[in-house]
């Protein structure tokens, strides 16, 4: 059960899962910082990548759960997508793993916690007409974390 002094955002849009998590009382002294989880799972048929490099979803989500009970008082976003939507959205396709298919960051770039503040006030307040603009924000941040890999 997660703790009442948490909320936790959930939306899904265009083969997108988010989900955003950050203390009901922001903290006296914040520390501005993000932890990013994603996911890439397994949908439909791939090739070349081996099962065991996806991600578990179960296992994800319970490792995410466990982090933002563990330590409240940071912000966490967590993002699963399928392969194909990645490689979409970051306009390559993934040949090789030496990347993993399951990370985690933390992300201090004001500029980045600013686009992931943007997200959080969308998904509290959703309009019909932002879903571009979420869209935008989620390609940035993928790319950003890929990147920092």
């Amino acid at each position: 059960m997660i703790q009442s002094d948490i909320i936790i955002l959930k939306s899904s849009w265009d083969g997108l899962a988010i989900k955003y998590a950050y203390p009901v009382k922001p903290p006296v002294c914040s520390s501005n910082t993000l932890i990013v989880s994603l996911a890439i799972l397994q949908m439909g048929v791939t090739t070349s990548i081996p099962t065991e490099c996806f991600a578990n979803l179960e296992q994800f989500e319970s490792n995410w759960l466990r982090d933002v009970q563990q330590k409240p008082l940071l912000d966490y976003l967590q993002i699963a997508l399928s392969l194909l939507r990645f490689e979409q959205i970051i306009d390559q396709k993934i040949l090789c793993l030496h990347r993993k298919l399951i990370l985690k960051i933390q992300i201090t770039d004001p500029s980045i916690l600013h686009l992931t503040h943007l997200l959080r006030a969308e998904m509290e307040t959703p309009r019909f007409l932002s879903q571009q603009f979420v869209s935008s924000i989620i390609t940035t941040l993928l790319i950003h974390s890929w990147q920092q890999l």
